[in-house]
């Protein structure tokens, strides 16, 4: 997660600092100014329109998108919308209080397009975060199909190590299927250990994409499944509750 956490706060905060000084520069084109490129009130406006500040990954984010931020002069605002219909809010709220760039965290892409386009027809720069949007500033993300065969292919790798050919090797699955690109990514899940471990078997999926949800799920699979050989998700976030469930039910379990 650390890894990931650096590469995406990198892409982001370059990405919105060329976008914001782009915009700086529109605004001051017809004005001579010494001030290096700022706008003639100093002032550059960022928004973050993000699913869950509670979230451990986007805690970590905003808090070094704010520290830089703070470091570069640039006002930046993040505001938490789990829902499309928040988001859309949000965004409008963001365009109408100046903001010269927004960053969104895009869960479903065809939903969000019109506010996307709106903001930049508006004079913003949208840049739009694991789902690409067309037409707007920037994208910063990963193919989450890849992603997830990734996922999948360091739990085959587990399983290959751990177990014979012929034993059938019992997993469940923590998913997210209300967000199109998780979908995605818990079909590369699938791919893989279908093709590097062919004697696992899912035998159980759940929706648990934030630890609590994850620790809902793993109480009901301590009693329905807790036979269960491994565990995989797309997040960090749902194991992790799966993982403490287990645990104080007493399950043996080992993190990878």
């Amino acid at each position: 997660m650390k890894k990931i956490v650096k590469k995406l706060v990198a892409a982001a905060l370059a990405l919105t600092m060329v976008l914001s000084m782009a915009a700086c520069s529109m605004g001051d084109e017809k004005k001579e100014s010494s001030d290096s490129g700022k706008k003639s009130d100093g002032e550059v406006k960022v928004g973050f329109v993000v699913s869950d500040m509670s979230d451990a990954f986007f805690a970590h984010l905003i808090k070094n998108i704010e520290k830089y931020a703070k470091e570069e002069g640039v006002t930046f605002t993040a505001k938490e919308c789990p829902e499309i219909s928040d988001k859309i809010t949000g965004i409008e709220n963001f365009v109408q209080s100046g903001c010269d760039v927004i960053i969104c965290h895009v869960t479903d892409a065809d939903a969000l397009k019109d506010a996307a386009t709106s903001a930049e027809d508006a004079g913003v720069r949208f840049i739009s975060y694991d789902s690409d949007i067309d037409g707007t500033s920037g994208f910063i993300g990963i193919d989450n199909h890849e992603y997830g065969y990734a996922i999948g292919k360091n739990a085959a790798e587990w399983i290959n190590d751990n177990f014979e050919e012929n034993e059938k090797v019992k997993v469940g699955v923590c998913n997210y299927p209300d967000y199109p690109f998780l979908v995605t990514r818990e079909e590369g899940i699938l791919d893989a250990l279908k093709e590097l471990a062919p004697n696992a078997n899912v035998e159980v999926t759940a929706k648990a994409g934030y630890t609590p949800e994850g620790v809902d799920v793993g109480d009901a699979w301590v009693q329905s499944n807790k036979d269960l050989n491994v565990v995989v998700g797309i997040n960090d976030a749902g194991v992790l509750g799966v993982y403490e469930s287990f645990k104080s039910a007493g399950i043996k379990v080992e993190k990878e």
